[in-house]
């Protein structure tokens, strides 16, 4: 994954299931000296305002600002989404691991 969009936007961005619709705007990098890192992002959400558990790590935004979370305690790297877009924040379950979740992304119809 970070080999191939560190920093970037994948060339198939869109995913869409059951519960959610959106985009996947960046993946975010790991190392950068401009831009937002998965490590920036990790340290605000998890261990600054601990909206998330500390086993899950950012590793894409979508366009609104949504961060996509990897479960770093499964074995499959299960995918969350960070959706600010309801009342109360909430972190949905993709229902996918991290590989099916990168095979299931499409090109913008």
């Amino acid at each position: 994954l970070y080999l191939g969009a560190n920093g970037g936007r994948p060339a198939r961005y869109v995913f869409s299931n059951d519960s959610i619709e959106t985009t996947v705007h960046e993946v975010l990098p790991l190392v950068s000296n401009s831009a937002e890192t998965a490590a920036d992002v990790y340290r605000d959400m998890v261990l600054r305002n601990h909206l998330v558990n500390p086993q899950m790590f950012p590793f894409a935004v979508d366009g609104d600002g949504d961060y996509f979370f990897v479960d770093t305690q499964t074995s499959n790297a299960a995918v969350y989404f960070f959706d600010t877009i309801h009342d109360a924040p909430q972190l949905i379950d993709v229902g996918l691991a991290l590989a099916e979740f990168m095979a299931a992304l499409t090109s913008e119809t």
